[in-house]
């Protein structure tokens, strides 16, 4: 697969998915040697951080549950 269809994300959302692509191709690149096999083989990155708000189900859903 070469191309992903990213059309009617938010400019931010899109590059975001780009970067992160980009960091699993490093990523499997670096631990194989060679492009990846196998995506169960690779780990995402972790951010740390904490929590700055909450939401609720139904602000999740937008009151549809």
């Amino acid at each position: 697969m070469n191309t992903i269809d990213v059309s009617g994300l938010p400019e931010p959302v899109a590059q975001a998915i780009q970067r992160i692509v980009e960091t699993m191709r490093v990523r499997a690149t670096e631990a194989t040697g060679k492009s990846p096999q196998s995506p169960e083989s690779m780990t995402l990155p972790i951010w740390h951080g904490t929590v700055i708000g909450s939401l609720s189900r139904e602000e999740i859903c937008g009151g549809t549950i």
